[in-house]
C-alpha cells in the first residue's frame, strides 16, 4: 500500500506545564496515526514540551543589580510573552556579569525563553551543554532534550533521554516518552523496535492516553 504523508498539524498538544492539571479538552485530544507510515526520523510528531517556571532566583543572598536583570527577563518572558526580548535581556547579563552567581538560572531562563520563541536547535545546544541531573526537573529536561533531539539528531540519541524518562515512575512524562520513540522509531522503519515500545508502554498504561492509537495502527503482542 502507498506510504502515508506526515502529517501537518502535530499530533498531540504540548505537555501542560507541571504546575498545571491539563484541561479536559487536551485530555480529549486523541492523536490518529495510521500505518504503515513513510520512513522520516527527522520530522518529530509532538512539539517539543513547554517548559515553564523552571528558572528560579535562589534562596541566598545575591548581588542586587544581578538578580534584578534576571527578573527583568523573566517578566518580559512570563508576563509580558516576549521571549525574544527577554533572550536580548539575558544576552546583556551574560555580557555584564560573565562570572554572575546566577549563571545557572541565567540558563535554564534562556532556555525557556528558546523554546517559547521556537528556536530548537539553540534550545537543544542549550540542554547539550548541561548536566541535567543538576538541575531542577531533571526528567522534563530529558523528555525536552529527547523530543529536540528527534527533531534535529536521529531516534538513537533521543532514546537515550526517553530510557532516563521511563525508567523512573509511570506518570505522564513516561507515557509520553513511549509515545515519542514509538513515533520515531516507526517513521525510521524501525517496527521491531516500535512494537517493543508500545507493547511495553500498553502494558503500564493500558488505558493511557495513546492506548487507542497503538491499537488502530495494528501493534502486535
Amino acid at each position: 500500500p502507498p506510504a502515508a504523508s506526515l502529517p501537518t498539524e502535530p499530533l498531540a498538544p504540548p505537555l501542560a506545564p507541571a504546575s498545571e492539571a491539563p484541561s479536559s479538552a487536551t485530555q480529549d485530544m486523541q492523536p490518529q496515526l495510521s500505518a504503515p507510515i513513510a520512513p522520516n526520523p527527522t520530522n518529530p510528531l509532538l512539539p517539543p514540551l513547554r517548559i515553564a517556571a523552571i528558572a528560579q532566583l535562589p534562596q541566598q543572598d545575591v548581588p542586587q543589580d544581578e538578580a534584578l536583570l534576571l527578573l527583568q527577563a523573566l517578566r518580559a518572558l512570563r508576563k509580558d510573552h516576549q521571549p525574544g526580548r527577554a533572550l536580548s535581556i539575558l544576552s546583556d547579563h551574560k555580557v555584564r556579569y560573565p562570572q554572575s552567581v546566577l549563571r545557572k538560572e541565567v540558563a535554564l531562563a534562556e532556555l525557556e525563553a528558546q523554546l517559547a520563541a521556537g528556536q530548537g536547535q539553540k534550545a537543544l545546544a542549550q540542554l547539550e551543554s548541561m548536566t541535567l541531573s543538576d538541575l531542577p526537573r531533571p526528567r522534563t529536561l530529558h523528555l525536552v532534550r529527547g523530543e529536540l533531539r528527534m527533531a534535529h539528531k536521529s531516534c538513537a540519541a533521543a532514546a537515550e533521554d526517553f530510557l532516563v524518562v521511563t525508567q523512573a515512575a509511570d506518570d505522564e512524562l513516561t507515557e509520553r516518552a513511549f509515545y515519542d520513540e514509538w513515533v520515531c522509531r516507526t517513521y525510521a522503519g524501525q517496527l521491531a523496535m516500535a512494537n517493543t515500545l508500545a507493547n511495553e508502554s500498553l502494558r503500564r498504561f493500558p488505558e493511557g492516553r495513546w492506548a487507542t492509537v497503538y491499537r488502530s495502527a495494528g501493534v502486535k503482542k
